[in-house]
């Protein structure tokens, strides 16, 4: 006679089950999960935004638009969970470029391992920071022709571009061979300038505008800080920060209306309650889903309402 099965023998034996056939549940809860996103994808697109994706992992921010609708900001390269220095868990970013016509293209790093990008122009000229070979981050430029380009520091280790005009002018922030950090204004003829202070030890540029200007904010002698403005004229002189007028040069909206940023998409409850038995059963973190327990940040396009109503659908 047959033995009859003692009560929980049946949750017993799910263990070495779903040991022998867990590359089958993966790929079978992949395969949901790629339903489930087309899905996501085509509600996203009749709310009038466009999800941009990833460069391989969970997360991507869209950081500016130029007038062409060109994005650019940093996303993911992997779904391998690290440690920074200070003991909390981060993937590693690469800056993208985006584009209806090639979706989400990798700038890469100047040698290192991560970069993210912060403006571009109505060129499509990009910049930002890159990691180098030595681990320090520098400002970098970027161009469809000549990829990323180094802008080097003010004689210390790192810098960021944070700005770009039309005219290719960058500002941004570096490292002088004090230690100090000082606003800097960069172009092709005369390469890194140090916009100083206002007598204190450092500043950083906020953004330019096309006639070159460079608004930011310096430390005083007292050691507090206060707006500026910098002009090839006059250079730098103390501002309100209320009152001056300033047509920055990069934006997150672009004049035909479209914005850019990044929204946070819920992880869907079957994708938790696997990674809770996952948990519960021993799998490795290969087979559960990184993101199953939170919310992932993606970069988003939305489109102008003019462009929203006579955009065809994909």
């Amino acid at each position: 006679m047959p033995q009859s099965r003692s009560p929980g023998s049946s949750s017993r034996n799910i263990k070495p089950w779903l040991s022998r056939h867990r590359k089958a549940c993966a790929l079978f809860l992949l395969c949901v999960a790629l339903v489930a996103a087309a899905v996501y994808y085509s509600e996203v697109e009749n709310q009038q935004r466009i999800l941009l994706g990833t460069l391989g992992g969970d997360t991507s921010v869209a950081t500016s638009i130029n007038d062409a609708g060109v994005v650019v900001g940093e996303a993911s390269i992997t779904t391998v969970v690290e440690k920074n220095v200070f003991g909390g868990n981060y993937r590693k970013k690469h800056a993208f470029i985006w584009t209806r016509e090639k979706g989400m293209e990798d700038l890469g790093t100047l040698g290192g391992e991560e970069s993210y990008a912060l403006a571009i122009n109505n060129s499509g000229m990009v910049v930002g920071a890159a990691d180098t070979k030595n681990g320090e981050w520098h400002a970098f430029l970027w161009t469809r022709e000549g990829g990323m380009e180094d802008l080097g520091t003010l004689g210390g280790d790192c810098s960021t571009a944070v700005a770009i005009n039309s005219s290719g002018l960058v500002a941004g922030v570096a490292d002088t061979k004090n230690g100090e950090r000082h606003a800097f204004i960069w172009s092709r003829e005369k390469g890194m300038q140090n916009l100083g202070t206002l007598g204190g030890g450092t500043s950083s540029a906020w953004g330019i505008d096309e006639a070159g200007r460079v608004l930011g904010i310096a430390s005083v002698e007292q050691g507090e800080s206060h707006a500026f403005t910098w002009s090839p004229e006059k250079g730098m002189e103390e501002a309100s920060a209320e009152g001056v007028e300033f047509d920055f040069a990069n934006s997150t909206i672009n004049r035909a209306g479209q914005k850019v940023g990044s929204i946070e998409i819920p992880a869907p409850w079957w994708m938790r309650a696997w990674n809770a038995m996952g948990e519960k059963l021993g799998l490795s973190e290969k087979y559960l889903f990184w993101g199953g327990d939170r919310s992932r940040q993606e970069a988003v396009l939305w489109l102008a309402p003019s462009e929203s109503e006579t955009k065809p659908q994909d």
